[in-house]
């Protein structure tokens, strides 16, 4: 009897000590997973907030992009009809010199998504727990793919631009334009003398006129599509700060 009960206690606290290890098992698990929840949300709302960073940088690099394409494509339309002889109005020196240049001078748009694309390498878009904001940036990132393809067809036509300018016209003519534009000093103030000079050159050559009517139709073009994408940013936004 003395037996059996030494047995039975020494299987009560074997028991006890199951439960109480089993206990410390399922506490220990919950702790992991409430301190997982944790770093998982701070993991998101660090990813919000860059995100609204990078968009807000997009949404200032549209507003400028968009606003100098639209001075490009009326300077250039201007350009083109002083060119042809129906503009028969006297041009400022230092705006025609410059914005002369400027017209070969093609920057795409380098948007900021740096934080996108790392959710996306490492199969994160889940911490975006907003089902409709992380559709809107997929959609918001895909139309900047699509954009970026339309840039790369514009690009060859600029560089052709700029090579025929390079050729054509006195390389102190196109610095004294430029520099003038800027504010910044230069002995050499741009002339009518200039202007004539631009315009006769672009007269004897028809394919530095024809790569520059094509600049001027991009720009034309191109500043809509820019305004669609800052639309869609602006909402992407919007989304985002909720």
């Amino acid at each position: 009897m003395a037996d059996a009960s030494i047995s039975g206690r020494t299987l009560g606290r074997a028991a006890a000590e199951l439960v109480i290890v089993i206990f410390g098992v399922i506490v220990a698990l919950a702790v992991d997973r409430w301190s997982a929840s944790l770093d998982e949300q701070a993991r998101s709302a660090e990813y919000a907030e860059r995100l609204v960073l990078d968009l807000q940088a997009d949404s200032v690099q549209l507003n400028e992009m968009i606003s100098q394409w639209e001075q490009l494509d009326e300077f250039g339309t201007r350009f083109l009809q002083i060119v042809d002889g129906a503009d028969p109005g006297t041009p400022d020196p230092a705006e025609f010199v410059g914005w002369e240049e400027l017209m070969g001078w093609w920057t795409a748009f380098a948007p900021n998504r740096g934080t996108w694309d790392e959710l996306a390498s490492t199969g994160q878009l889940e911490l975006i727990e907003d089902r409709e904001l992380r559709s809107e940036l997929t959609a918001y990132y895909s139309a900047l793919d699509n954009f970026a393809r339309i840039e790369s067809r514009w690009a060859p036509g600029f560089q052709e631009l700029w090579a025929r300018q390079q050729e054509a016209l006195p390389p102190l003519v196109v610095m004294s334009g430029l520099d003038a534009m800027q504010g910044i000093p230069n002995d050499r103030a741009p002339t009518m003398d200039d202007v004539d000079l631009i315009i006769d050159a672009y007269r004897r050559d028809p394919a530095l006129l024809g790569a520059f009517g094509r600049a001027v139709m991009i720009y034309r073009y191109g500043a809509p599509f820019l305004d669609r994408i800052r639309a869609r940013s602006t909402a992407t936004l919007r989304l985002a700060r909720r």
